[in-house]
């Protein structure tokens, strides 16, 4: 484990791009590290670029560049939380494994006493992954692998999901501002929720989820009574590309397709056709919320 160096202004990103990750030998499509420092200084009008106050206190400026923090590691500075990567970290796992800390401590807690001096009940991180209720409620960006990447790509040009990073790059996980949190919520709702949106449409069993049930033509008259929130895929688009999803962020979008699916199994009994493409559907927007860096 690497020890902070001050190279967190000064670290780049290794050229890789979504689908694969190239070697450091095919060069650094973010540029060096001195290019990065030169464009901090001429790209001033970016109104989410964080510097330090005048009256930083030397230790504070030590953890800040990354002198006396371990990598690897979430770290809080005074300009917000941060990560020193390790060789070869990108932002899918880094984002993975903050992900995988947070879920250990929310369950390290969760075992604890309560007053009464019963146990609480433990949330795994089986359970948590095995259901996809979790999905928008446990939405954090700083576990998130695409807010890395929208936080951090106008320091580092170049920078993309699977990104191998050199050691000690410094990344923010958390937006500076309310006005940075909504361009994160707006980039991600816009770009990387298109995407997961467009790979489940494509599954074999994503064609009834592609419009609203019309209970009228199926034959299907108590359906308005069980399913009190119709929703499908068609009108998550409509919302994705009106830009309903722009302020509430992935956490909004992932809800919404969650709903398709789930209202299918809610009407549908065991064993229908109909419910088995349900719970299809749902293994696959869990699958693919992951591997696509949520």
């Amino acid at each position: 484990r690497g020890r902070g160096r001050g190279r967190g202004a000064k670290a780049s990103v290794a050229a890789a791009d979504d689908e694969s990750r190239s070697s450091r030998d095919e060069g650094d499509e973010g540029g060096s590290g001195d290019e990065d420092d030169s464009n901090d200084s001429e790209a001033a009008f970016d109104k989410f670029e964080r510097h330090a106050p005048d009256d930083a206190r030397p230790d504070e400026l030590a953890v800040l560049n990354g002198d006396v923090v371990e990598y690897g590691e979430r770290v809080e500075t005074i300009l917000g939380p941060a990560y020193f990567a390790l060789e070869d970290d990108t932002p899918f796992s880094i984002g993975r494994k903050l992900f995988a800390l947070a879920r250990a401590e929310e369950g390290r807690k969760s075992a604890l006493p309560s007053h009464d001096g019963a146990e609480t009940e433990k949330t795994t991180n089986v359970s948590y992954m095995n259901n996809a209720r979790d999905l928008a409620e446990s939405f954090d960006l700083e576990t998130c692998g695409n807010a890395i990447v929208a936080l951090n790509e106008r320091r580092l040009p170049g920078l993309r999901l699977r990104s191998k990073l050199h050691e000690g790059t410094r990344l923010w996980l958390s937006p500076g501002s309310p006005e940075e949190k909504a361009h994160v919520h707006k980039t991600l709702a816009r770009f990387r929720c298109g995407a997961l949106l467009a790979a489940l449409q494509k599954h074999e069993c994503a064609l009834i989820f592609s419009e609203p049930v019309d209970h009228v033509k199926l034959g299907i008259p108590d359906y308005p009574e069980i399913v009190k929130t119709p929703m499908d895929l068609g009108t998550v688009k409509r919302k994705l590309e009106n830009g309903e999803y722009d302020e509430v962020g992935p956490s909004g979008f992932v809800a919404d397709a969650q709903l398709a699916f789930e209202n299918c199994l809610l009407y549908n009994p065991r064993g229908s056709e109909a419910r088995q493409m349900g719970e299809i559907m749902l293994k696959e927007l869990r699958i693919k919320w992951v591997a696509l860096g949520f």
